[in-house]
């Protein structure tokens, strides 16, 4: 279905900085709030990535290639903990499991390549898809931050949400 491989500089395309710039696609992340996304500041971020142990990048793929990103970090290696984020950019590709499948591959690398003992993920309360996919994978609610972000021009809720080893 689908498969991870770590990002390389040579996965930021016109298609990945395309992705970035669909409303529908970046609705729910931090990036409508950021400086404008450019092939060149996504390589800076990759090559920032690459220099760290504290963030893991991986590009989501299927058998039509590269359809979305997920990431692990930061990293917390005394506590050995790990916040997941995802985007599926593609959205022929929404619905159709392939977050959850992605979510559910990055917990193994976290728990068995890494060491991690639990990873966390966060979602708005108005974010079905994401919050589906997290539930399916298996992380359970662990609490709710009132009012934590502001989403078109509304202050939400954040469900907070882990999922331990063993």
């Amino acid at each position: 279905m689908v498969y991870l491989t770590p990002i390389q500089l040579s996965d930021i395309t016109e298609q990945y900085l395309g992705w970035l710039k669909i409303p529908e696609v970046v609705k729910y992340t931090e990036i409508p709030n950021a400086e404008k996304p450019t092939i060149e500041r996504l390589k800076q971020m990759v090559q920032t990535i690459q220099a760290t142990d504290a963030i893991r990048m991986y590009c989501i793929r299927d058998d039509d290639g590269h359809i979305g990103n997920i990431k692990i970090g930061p990293v917390n290696k005394y506590h050995r903990t790990g916040d997941i984020g995802l985007i599926i950019g593609e959205k022929s590709k929404w619905g159709l499991g392939y977050a959850t499948e992605a979510i559910k591959q990055l917990v193994v690398i976290a728990f068995d390549e890494m060491k991690l003992e639990k990873v966390t993920a966060s979602c708005y309360v108005n974010n079905v898809g994401s919050f589906a996919a997290f539930t399916k994978a298996d992380f359970i609610v662990e609490g709710i931050r009132h009012k934590q972000c502001i989403y078109d021009g509304k202050r939400v809720d954040v469900i907070m949400m882990g999922r331990i080893n063993g």
